[in-house]
């Protein structure tokens, strides 16, 4: 909700995607209308990436001793990824620290592009539950989008 306030032209792109596809009440909105509210899906891969819920990951421990870009890496250490460092990397991200959902969708706007995982993990440690996770995501900013609209105080007074 933070990133509606920050970015009023996000929100109102999201509402317009929203009545674009449920107008005039003709349904309460369901998962049927995911794949046609490609914007708010970049939302939600982009709330991910902004600010992630880990932001240091989750701790993992290393099986066999490994090197990584020349530096050595004992068996049966904690390492920890830095998903901060890897979701605003400027190489992947070209303005990381900006709330920006376009960011994933692709040039055909038919698609969003690859979710950031890594917010869920690595590898074959990656959270099983991420899909139940960005599903759940998706129907609470959707159904907030459709009924509220966030605008910061205009005076003391709201």
């Amino acid at each position: 909700m933070l990133a509606f306030f920050l970015y009023p032209k996000v929100q109102a792109k999201a509402q317009a995607e929203l009545n674009a596809v449920i107008s005039h009440g003709t349904h309460l909105l369901n998962f049927e209308d995911h794949p046609q509210l490609l914007y708010i899906d970049a939302i939600v891969l982009e709330a991910m990436r902004w600010n992630s819920v880990v932001s240091l990951g989750i701790a993992h421990y290393t099986m066999k001793e490994d090197v990584y870009r020349d530096y050595y890496i004992p068996a049966g250490v904690t390492i920890i990824g830095n998903t901060w460092a890897m979701l605003h990397d400027e190489k992947d991200y070209l303005n990381p620290l900006v709330f920006d959902p376009n960011q994933f969708i692709s040039q055909e706007r038919k698609e969003c592009e690859p979710e950031p995982t890594v917010a869920f993990g690595f590898e074959r440690c990656i959270c099983p539950d991420h899909y139940i996770a960005l599903d759940t995501a998706w129907i609470a900013i959707t159904s907030i989008v459709s009924t509220l609209s966030f605008m910061k105080a205009i005076d003391s007074e709201g």
